[in-house]
């Protein structure tokens, strides 16, 4: 979102542009030869293809599959579903026209240009924000099962609300900050914002997911009874680390060139260097919408499985259609959990039974011996089914 501009001293804020020399119209790229500017095209075009196709077929899912609609975690995903969408129908194809009108020599409106920063603002603070609101939500999950599942609906609607409205006020701020002496603190405000502080609470969040899945390896590990599960923590902890790692990788460097330009401009390259680097970071935050979709539907079962009929109706127009397939699995594997939950529930509760029988109490001191015999099977028992609850939270990240 920076621009190399005529190099003029004064910042346009926001993590955005460096200020045209001419308010009205100005070239605000240096010339690069044509097969290089084509050859970024084709890339960003590429890009906005991978974009499109997959955030449509997530949104496509949420919309087809009412089964989706009724799992909180999906709220968060198809929020970042939309956002990203709006990145390739409006970020990146306003994007590629400056681009090329730029090096045709056309001259470009200024109001335009920053119409098309105000949009960047917005659909990619957005984004972002919803970034981290899945990873709150995934940590609550993991770290506090029985609290999560009394969480509402509605919650997270007002969540994903309250992402864009702060968005929009965000960057609603940009046109009026322009040309004055609020532009440094507006782009403190906004990179803070839109990526620091989103960046310390991700790798809080998922931090925290992956010490609770290392201290489950361990018990496992001392527990032959639970180490089928062992496989399922550690690609827990693969995922969180992927994901922590493309987000950082996707967004720092347009940032910390951002933070460059603002605080020591006289420190960046020479111009045609900092327009092929621009070219490059932009890319670089333009690809985290493109594999935002890939990723967090890779470990969700049901809407990698909405996505696959969908494809397999469109390609091939075959096979059962999502009613189908949904009913038939709702009706049999996603009971799974819940029939293995009964049984371990009745038989701890047998256990307990048989335990108390053989331990009636005929005297005081063996009174108060069985009764703290039947408190610490509860204890053992309230613990197994909270490893139930978190296993099963793990499974949706």
């Amino acid at each position: 979102m920076l621009f190399p501009s005529t190099y003029s001293p004064r910042l346009d804020s926001n993590v955005t542009t460096l200020q045209p020399v001419n308010p009205s119209f100005a070239d605000i790229q240096p010339r690069r030869s044509s097969p290089e500017v084509y050859l970024s095209l084709a890339c960003y075009g590429i890009l906005v293809i991978t974009i499109l196709c997959g955030n449509s077929l997530v949104v496509s899912a949420y919309v087809l599959n009412k089964w989706l609609r009724r799992a909180l975690t999906h709220t968060l995903i198809i929020g970042l579903a939309l956002a990203d969408l709006l990145i390739g129908l409006v970020s990146v194809p306003i994007w590629m026209c400056i681009t090329l009108w730029n090096h045709r020599g056309k001259p470009f409106n200024v109001q335009i240009y920053q119409l098309y920063i105000i949009a960047d603002i917005f659909i990619g603070g957005a984004s972002i924000l919803q970034l981290t609101a899945i990873g709150i939500e995934r940590s609550h999950a993991i770290l506090r099962p029985f609290l999560h599942r009394r969480l509402q609906q509605k919650t997270l609607y007002i969540a994903v609300a309250s992402i864009w409205v702060f968005s929009a006020v965000l960057s609603s701020l940009q046109p009026l900050q322009y040309g004055t002496d609020w532009q440094v603190p507006y782009t403190i405000l906004t990179a803070s914002a839109c990526f620091f502080i989103p960046v310390l609470i991700i790798i809080t969040a998922y931090g925290s997911i992956f010490v609770v899945a290392m201290k489950r390896k361990k018990l496992q590990s001392q527990n032959q009874t639970l180490t089928s599960s062992l496989d399922k923590e550690m690609k827990l902890c693969g995922t969180i680390a992927l994901i922590t790692l493309l987000f950082i990788i996707a967004w720092l460097p347009l940032f910390t060139l951002t933070m460059l330009a603002t605080f020591d401009p006289k420190a960046l390259p020479k111009p045609i260097i900092f327009s092929r680097l621009l070219h490059f970071v932009k890319w670089m935050h333009y690809s985290s919408s493109a594999i935002n979709p890939f990723l967090y539907s890779h470990r969700n079962t049901d809407l990698r499985r909405t996505i696959a009929v969908i494809l397999r109706r469109l390609v091939i127009r075959k096979g059962p259609g999502l009613n189908e397939v949904f009913r038939r699995r709702h009706s049999s594997l996603s009971t799974l959990p819940l029939r293995s939950l009964s049984i371990t529930s009745d038989q701890s509760r047998k256990t307990s039974i048989e335990s108390c029988q053989q331990c009636l109490p005929r005297t005081p001191s063996e009174f108060v011996s069985s009764y703290a015999n039947i408190r610490r099977l509860g204890s053992l028992f309230e613990q197994k089914e909270k490893e139930n609850v978190s296993a099963e939270g793990s499974n949706k990240l």
